[in-house]
């Protein structure tokens, strides 16, 4: 049976494979390439380029999260032997490192927001209500109608933001901080190809 063309995964055709672990290819001209040059900070804690960072973090995305993933780097204009593996794997990891590290925060903030949110909800949900128990219970007319309709709109309403943040914010969260964990512990390679040096 032919597999329809939006079923396909394409993965498979988009990334090598060795074995079972899938292979992010990274060519780059130089080291210089590779990260932010505007961080004046050693090579070790020294940022990648952004546009690494989101070619990274967008295949493993697209990358089955359970499916192992190995990082290769190449380095067109370098020699083999000054390049320092240890050095810019350790750069490279230290960068995810710190991305988790905020990812992480984003996600406890989120939902201490929620929580609040909810207090602060649910408080004035239940004067709202008591509002509306009260006036019902002692007053009539057309004006103390609208005010119980009002209330009532108003004390549900109250809820709308916390319910988004549990329902909806969070999670999104969580999924870009699982990226994130997998690209801090991902195998790297580094290579150099000596094109273009004397």
């Amino acid at each position: 049976m032919p597999v329809l063309p939006f079923f396909k995964n394409p993965v498979e055709s988009r990334y090598r494979r060795d074995g079972k672990t899938y292979l992010i290819d990274i060519k780059v001209e130089n080291l210089s390439f590779l990260f932010d040059e505007r961080d004046p900070s050693p090579l070790r804690n020294r940022d990648l380029h952004d546009d690494i960072v989101s070619y990274i973090i967008g295949s493993l995305r697209e990358i089955p999260l359970k499916s192992p993933v190995k990082l290769n780097i190449l380095i067109e204009d370098g020699n083999p032997g000054d390049v320092d593996h240890e050095r810019i794997v350790g750069s490279v990891l230290n960068h995810f490192e710190f991305e988790t590290h905020l990812k992480a925060i984003e996600l406890r903030r989120t939902l201490r927001k929620g929580v609040k949110a909810m207090l602060t909800g649910l408080g004035f949900l239940f004067l709202s209500l008591s509002s509306v128990h009260y006036i019902s219970s002692n007053y009539t007319g057309f004006v103390w109608e609208y005010l119980v309709e009002g209330l009532s709109i108003l004390s549900w309403v109250s809820m709308w933001f916390p319910i988004h943040v549990f329902l909806y914010e969070w999670w999104p969260i969580l999924d870009d901080l699982k990226v994130f964990r997998k690209a801090r512990a991902l195998e790297t390679e580094i290579s150099a190809t000596g094109v273009g040096t004397d």
